[in-house]
């Protein structure tokens, strides 16, 4: 599919439409002898919802979260067209082909919705907005917007929210500041070496955000290049215990985990330990998940006393 982007609003569009569905901006001129368009009817939101009206939305939602979209997707839509900013900050996730557990791949429609919800003071949908514009998810690349609703984001987001919405508005300020003194030399420029360490820290990052198929490219040409890092999160992406993956292949998960625990990194030997903990990909080896967690902690990882402690418990 071909895209354009509009000019009054900057939302990517398909070149067939005649209207931006973000803005309503008429994107061609009419014929003089063609027929008057006519508008669409203009939504008309409901009064304050009922307690029948919540009890039915929080069902709906229930369901949505839970991938029964085929059962939800219909009330949630229903609600977000009534101005329902939780409704359109969820048909927003439905489109995100970044959002793992929705099937959704509409870039154009996730940034509509994703604006519509954050409009109305949404602060997820604030955060996920300001990627969009980092990234150029549906709409233009505007560094600008990126930062204004990264930071609305934390002005608006509750106590757990602001401690995640900040932690993406200070990468995002980081990579700002990284490029321009790129650009104007006011800073000595990385190294390779420092380049490829900042950018899987990113990916870390990222993966934890559940953007596993936007680091999964990434993170696999490091590990095949032998970077130890880039080899255990090319496992955790393909490890399906915690964080749900599209890309789940135990064996793979294995693999790599142990690729990079011959080079040292810790912390695939914690994961590598938990999978012969659980018996995941590998027979279930307690005593060897013990000495992965051990050997962790033995080269300073304090994050292994946890599983070394929970060992004891349940031992």
């Amino acid at each position: 599919m071909s895209f354009n982007f509009c000019p009054e609003c900057g939302c990517k569009l398909d070149k067939a439409y005649k209207f931006c569905p973000g803005c309503g901006f008429k994107l061609v001129a009419e014929s003089k002898n063609a027929e008057p368009r006519k508008e669409p009817p203009k939504q008309v939101k409901s009064a304050q919802p009922s307690p029948a009206d919540k009890k039915e939305f929080q069902s709906a939602k229930a369901l949505f979260e839970d991938g029964k979209f085929n059962e939800s997707l219909s009330t949630i839509k229903k609600y977000a067209d009534m101005g329902e900013a939780e409704a359109q900050f969820l048909m927003g996730c439905y489109y995100d082909p970044d959002v793992d557990f929705c099937p959704g791949s509409d870039e154009a429609k996730t940034f509509y919705w994703y604006k519509k919800a954050a409009d109305k003071g949404h602060a997820q949908a604030m955060s996920n907005l300001a990627v969009c514009y980092e990234y150029g998810k549906g709409v233009a690349k505007d560094i600008k917007q990126a930062l204004y609703w990264a930071q609305k984001a934390v002005d608006c987001g509750d106590k757990y929210d602001r401690e995640i919405f900040s932690g993406y508005l200070n990468d995002l300020k980081g990579r700002i500041a990284n490029n321009t003194a790129g650009k104007n030399g006011s800073t000595k420029k990385l190294t390779k070496e420092e380049q490829d360490e900042e950018n899987l820290k990113e990916a870390e990052k990222l993966y934890y955000d559940k953007q596993i198929k936007l680091i999964f490219p990434m993170v696999k040409n490091y590990a095949e290049q032998g970077n130890a890092k880039g080899q255990w999160l090319l496992g955790m992406c393909y490890c399906g215990q915690g964080i749900k993956t599209p890309y789940e292949d135990p064996q793979k998960c294995v693999y790599w985990f142990k690729k990079a625990v011959e080079k040292g990194n810790t912390s695939a030997m914690i994961s590598l330990g938990q999978c012969y903990n659980f018996g995941y990909g590998v027979p279930k080896d307690l005593r060897e998940a013990r000495r992965l967690y051990q050997k962790a902690f033995d080269l300073g990882d304090k994050s292994a006393k946890m599983f070394l402690d929970m060992m004891d418990i349940y031992d």
